[in-house]
């Protein structure tokens, strides 16, 4: 039997997700309706947003994101090496090149150098990526972008609740996307939300993310005429259901109480890596800063520990995986990425969700130090 029973992740539900589920269910609106343009208001008016727009993915966000913005073919889009393909898939989706951009060591994102030396006159747009949920120096990205005319959108799938010099993340850009996958902290199983302070993009997210239609089923249900939509642009099927809204409506009521549990045992993980003097590195969060920390991370001494590691927890049925991944390294990407090819080879993500307490996180670093004592 295994030791013990500590996931790497598990999203948290209870009566109140199961009773929005229900109350979906009974009304028998269970596509896109009422309870998505509900959750859009309430998730948009909860980051200080203007609009919000409720996907079946973040994927499917940063895909059309990019095309209301007007990526097209030929273009160069910038975006972090160190990060989950989808950034970079989006980007071919749209017909551009992505471009991928090496990371600081520390906190795992893009540098405003590393942006600057790599702008073409080809270059449309940046795609800054929140590294498991840890916001970059947006500040100096928002201020690079406007000095080359470039647009934002902000890869912020891991970042709900995170915050940069007091402002959420996914707001400094033209669109900021989010994801709802299990192992986010705000979760509907799966799903996304792209936000903007545009109308004119809000409209075209509207339209894109369900074939192109300028008005859904249930504005075209509540209207007192017969209301046919317009198919103004290529779109897609990219809706999510009520089903979903109903449980993301519950979750966001919850965000920053996740966001502060989560912080809490972040500190507890760091504070026992100092205590036993072990040769890990915590991601770093700059001072103006705040992470969510949808996954706590650390970089090992080498590719060899850190596989080595995660081998042995998994015989304790103690999750862990890789942190992420460098795009440079798969077969659709290129580039030169030193620094995001050795953290994607070095670091670990050890277990972090809401349920999660200190005396299990107690029991990880115990086991941790004792497989690295070998």
């Amino acid at each position: 039997m295994p030791k013990y029973n500590i996931p790497l992740a598990r999203p948290y539900f209870d009566s109140e997700d199961i009773s929005a589920v229900k109350e979906v269910l009974d009304s028998r609106w269970v596509a896109q309706g009422p309870t998505t343009a509900l959750f859009e208001k309430e998730y948009a008016a909860a980051l200080g947003s203007r609009y919000a727009v409720a996907l079946n993915s973040a994927t499917s966000g940063l895909h059309i994101g990019l095309l209301a913005l007007g990526i097209k073919k030929g273009d160069d889009v910038l975006v972090s090496d160190f990060t989950f393909p989808a950034s970079g898939n989006s980007i071919i989706y749209a017909g551009a090149n992505p471009i991928p951009l090496d990371i600081d060591p520390e906190t795992f994102n893009i540098t405003p150098e590393e942006i600057s030396e790599k702008i073409t006159p080809n270059t449309s747009a940046i795609m800054p990526v929140y590294a498991l949920g840890n916001p970059p120096e947006m500040d100096e990205i928002v201020r690079i972008a406007r000095e080359y005319d470039l647009v934002i959108i902000e890869d912020s799938a891991c970042a709900h609740g995170s915050e940069y010099q007091g402002k959420m993340a996914g707001t400094f850009g033209e669109i900021g996307v989010f994801s709802f996958h299990a192992r986010k902290v705000l979760s509907t199983g799966e799903g996304g939300m792209a936000i903007t302070d545009s109308e004119l993009f809000f409209n075209d997210l509207v339209a894109i993310r369900s074939h192109g239609m300028t008005l859904g089923a249930f504005e075209r249900a509540s209207a007192d005429e017969l209301v046919l939509p317009e198919f103004s642009l290529l779109g897609y099927n990219y809706r999510m259901s009520d089903i979903m809204a109903g449980i993301g409506r519950i979750q966001l009521r919850r965000l920053s109480e996740y966001v502060e549990k989560r912080n809490m045992l972040a500190k507890t993980y760091i504070d026992l890596i100092v205590d036993y003097s072990l040769p890990l590195i915590p991601q770093r969060v700059l001072e103006k800063a705040k992470h969510d920390y949808q996954t706590f991370a650390v970089r090992t001494e080498s590719k060899k520990v850190r596989n080595k590691l995660i081998r042995e927890l998994k015989k304790r049925a103690i999750g862990s995986t890789i942190g992420t991944y460098s795009l440079s390294q798969l077969p659709l990407f290129s580039g030169e990425t030193p620094n995001s090819k050795l953290i994607f080879e070095q670091t670990i993500a050890l277990p972090m969700y809401h349920e999660l307490i200190e005396e299990e996180v107690k029991i990880v670093m115990d086991e941790v130090r004792g497989i690295l004592k070998k």
